[in-house]
């Protein structure tokens, strides 16, 4: 094998160059990394705001729907008590027609009821 006798400058300066070129490229690499780092950021932001935009969204539309369901609930509520008020009204009648009075076990039933 032959000796080769290099001059130190020579290996100095391509000992300096591969350490210039070595963090030249770790620079580059952080670089990159840092850009992608931000990127993944923005679009974990937009994420979040459009989450936050569905969610006020649903809530405006729950709150917008709270007067019709409650007025909806009370009409039902009114409805109802119309109906039992008539249906007491026209128990005896009912009975009366079917063959039935409102004495003995169906007029137990009927005074209960009423």
């Amino acid at each position: 094998m032959a000796n080769y006798n290099i001059p130190k400058a020579i290996t100095d300066v391509t000992n300096r160059s591969l350490e210039d070129y070595a963090r030249e490229r770790t620079a580059g690499i952080n670089e990159y990394n840092d850009r992608l780092l931000q990127q993944y950021e923005e679009m974990a932001q937009r994420q979040k705001d459009a989450l936050n935009l569905n969610k006020e969204n649903a809530v405006n539309q729950i709150n917008n729907q709270r007067g019709t369901v409650n007025q909806n609930a009370l009409k039902e509520a009114k409805q109802a008590y119309i109906n039992k008020m008539l249906a007491q009204r026209d128990m005896a009648q009912t009975l009366s027609q079917t063959g039935l009075t409102t004495s003995g076990q169906s007029g137990t039933a009927y005074r209960k009821y009423k």
